[in-house]
């Protein structure tokens, strides 16, 4: 490096995936974060994390997935009752709800990079030996464990902002769901495969949902970089610094020398720092009942549409006359404890179903720059509440997939905008252990879903129903008292 005529000839050799240098005269001096990372702009390395970034993802996903299309099995090869296969969806969650926040403060504490490596080992491992669980026993336990895993998975999200600039940042989340949303169709295909065409199939169905992560910590540990955003608020601003070199070298983009303006927070992952100031309490509390319905309501859809196969698979007649709901089953009551398998048509359907990630990000992207992050999610949950009340009156089951479709959509892009709206709206020092907290009250509404939409349905569906639609009426007054939008707004650090 030598300097000429009040410039510096900057030379990078090498960028830890390439060989290459990048020669250019720059002026010396001091600048933002933000600065820095807008010349760096948004290109191959950007792409190049956010593709890591996005295996972890599957194994959330896979989740929900696996919930409804192993336990029909399961109950068959244990002799389940009811409320046993449902409590298989359950222990999952409340593993996600015990480890959301804990994943949270070690994201805050030693790194975006630390707990998201850590994360998949735990996951993967966890994951791969519930495949070989002897007993029913067993496989409740290290559901709950790997769910544990799986509850910092909100990681990801704060990781991925933290890497973009603000105009870029919904186009960022956009590249990370469009590979994520492929889970439903590998979970799925993996089924068909697997599950009815072999015994015990089920286990090389959750060993093959265990691998995503297990890949991801395999390149992460020797190819990902620590969040620049985060090195700079822990004091650590020469690793920052040369990590926005290498980020703006390998998008081939203007190289911005000079010093970085430091950024040293004291108080990072501290839950009470979500409570330090009025604006971050109301934040804080809104965030919360959010979550709690957000993921209730789209969870609860899946498991609702899961229902309706099993009724169909049971050979008893479905009323869709106008008086009665959509799902609900009339003459015989169906028995929870009756076996019964998938069929290919429930497979496509369930494909089609939570398939949706994939039109939802294209939702989230494009409308959260245009209208806003809060009166997107506002529009989408308003969207899910008119739809799932049309319940009440269905009257074709093909209509009734459509519905649900709608709804699993609208649900899907409120959540990928809610996570944006979160890691915009909390600073650096804490984003983490808020996001951590805000979503492991989701997953306490996703432990108690099951029974809602595998239980209550059977007895009473339009009480179920009902119950989704009062879950969306909070939902709605809780978007509407949040202090703020975070369109165009750079993220804080401190």
């Amino acid at each position: 490096m030598e300097e000429r005529d009040g410039g510096l000839e900057v030379d990078v050799r090498y960028l830890g995936v390439g060989v290459f240098s990048v020669t250019q005269q720059l002026e010396h001096h001091e600048y933002s974060f933000d600065e820095a990372l807008h010349r760096a702009s948004f290109g191959r390395y950007q792409i190049y994390v956010l593709a890591v970034l996005s295996l972890a993802l599957f194994a959330d996903i896979a989740e929900e997935n696996l919930s409804f299309i192993i336990g029909p099995h399961l109950l068959c090869e244990w002799n389940l009752s009811g409320l046993q296969e449902a409590f298989i969806a359950t222990a999952a969650f409340m593993g996600m709800f015990c480890g959301a926040y804990f994943w949270g403060k070690i994201s805050d504490e030693y790194g975006r990079k630390a707990a998201l490596m850590a994360i998949c080992i735990w996951t993967a491992y966890y994951g791969i030996i519930s495949a070989i669980s002897p007993s029913y026993g067993w496989f409740i336990f290290l559901r709950f464990m790997t769910g544990f895993g799986i509850g910092g998975i909100h990681v990801v999200t704060t990781f991925a902002a933290e890497i973009v600039e603000t105009k870029q940042r919904a186009k960022s989340m956009l590249v990370l769901h469009l590979i994520s949303g492929l889970a439903p169709i590998y979970t799925a295909g993996l089924a068909y495969v697997f599950v009815n065409n072999m015994n015990a199939g089920w286990r090389i169905l959750v060993f093959m949902c265990s691998m995503p992560q297990f890949v991801c910590f395999v390149i992460g540990i020797f190819l990902l970089d620590e969040s620049p955003r985060f090195l700079l608020v822990t004091g650590q601003t020469n690793r920052a610094k040369w990590i926005l070199t290498k980020m703006s070298a390998y998008n081939r983009a203007d190289l911005l020398f000079g010093d970085i303006k430091a950024i040293h927070a004291t108080q990072r992952g501290r839950l009470s720092a979500l409570f330090s100031s009025r604006l971050l309490t109301k934040l804080t509390i809104c965030q919360f009942i959010i979550w709690f319905c957000l993921m209730s309501c789209n969870f609860g859809m899946g498991l609702l549409f899961a229902e309706s196969l099993q009724a169909s698979n049971s050979a008893r007649h479905i009323s869709f006359d106008s008086g009665s709901s959509c799902f609900a089953s009339s003459e015989v009551s169906y028995c929870r404890a009756q076996c019964y398998s998938l069929t290919t048509r429930d497979y496509g359907l369930i494909l089609v179903t939570h398939g949706n990630l994939i039109m939802a990000a294209f939702i989230s992207m494009f409308l959260s720059d245009m209208f806003g992050r809060v009166r997107l999610i506002f529009g989408c949950v308003f969207t899910y509440c008119v739809s799932l009340s049309v319940l009440y009156f269905c009257i074709n089951p093909v209509f009734s997939v459509i519905i649900v479709l709608i709804c699993k959509v609208a649900l899907s892009a409120s959540i990928q905008a809610f996570y944006l709206y979160l890691c915009e709206a909390y600073p650096t020092n804490m984003r983490s252990v808020a996001i951590g907290t805000g979503t492991s009250f989701g997953r306490m509404g996703m432990i108690m879903t099951p029974f809602i939409a595998q239980v209550l349905a059977k007895t009473d569906f339009t009480l179920a129903i009902t119950t989704y639609l009062f879950l969306g009426s909070i939902l709605l007054v809780a978007l509407w008292l949040l202090p703020f939008d975070t369109r165009n707004k750079q993220i804080k650090d401190s």
